[in-house]
């Protein structure tokens, strides 16, 4: 059995780790009043040990402080990459200067581009 303390480690890392390893090893996981309790049987024929969860279980916790703390830099990445170029004052007067007929505009590209 592995001892977590709440303390250091977050349930969702606790949990992601325990589902990472699903394929390896059968998990039951509990709490008492200050810890996590992690019980692991490694599957038949697979090699686990808790030193692969506790590898594992650091990288999950890395992750998750990295996402925290790089999330407002990805959501103006993410804006930025997304948004609509700035429109100018003058843009309906744009858009209704096209002066096209129909046969430009209902011809297939396929067909002009093939």
């Amino acid at each position: 059995m592995i001892a977590l303390s709440r303390n250091v480690y977050s349930k969702f890392c606790v949990l992601k780790t325990a589902c990472r390893f699903s394929e390896n090893a059968f998990f039951k996981i509990d709490l008492d009043e200050k810890d996590y309790l992690v019980q692991f049987k490694a599957r038949e024929g697979k090699n686990f040990s808790e030193a692969d969860f506790m590898d594992e279980l650091n990288l999950q916790c890395m992750r998750e402080e990295i996402a925290a703390r790089t999330s407002d830099i990805r959501k103006l990445i993410l804006a930025r990459a997304f948004a609509s170029t700035l429109i100018s004052a003058n843009a309906e007067e744009k858009s209704d200067s096209f002066k096209g007929d129909e046969a430009t505009i209902l011809k297939d590209w396929f067909e002009s581009n093939a």
